[in-house]
């Protein structure tokens, strides 16, 4: 049961942190706070287009993400060549 319960708390502060990133991209245009979440992830942050990107494309996907960003995330993605 303790594993349980600590998995779900990892899961909620991945969705916590993934989020904050995604928002601070897509409504900010602020790329650092997706740079500092991709790193934490152990992943190597590639070129800010990309990064942005990846931003968009995870707005488009994510549930609970308004309907004005995702739809400002589609327009993104189909300018800079991207599918959604």
């Amino acid at each position: 049961m303790r594993a349980k319960r600590k998995y779900r708390a990892q899961i909620k502060d991945f969705i916590k942190r993934r989020d904050a990133a995604v928002l601070a991209a897509v409504r900010d245009n602020n790329i650092e706070p997706m740079r500092e979440f991709v790193k934490s992830e152990g992943i190597e942050p590639g070129a800010d287009r990309a990064l942005y990107a990846t931003a968009h494309k995870y707005c488009c996907n994510i549930c609970n993400m308004p309907a004005g960003l995702k739809a400002k995330s589609k327009i993104w993605l189909e300018e800079n060549g991207f599918k959604y």
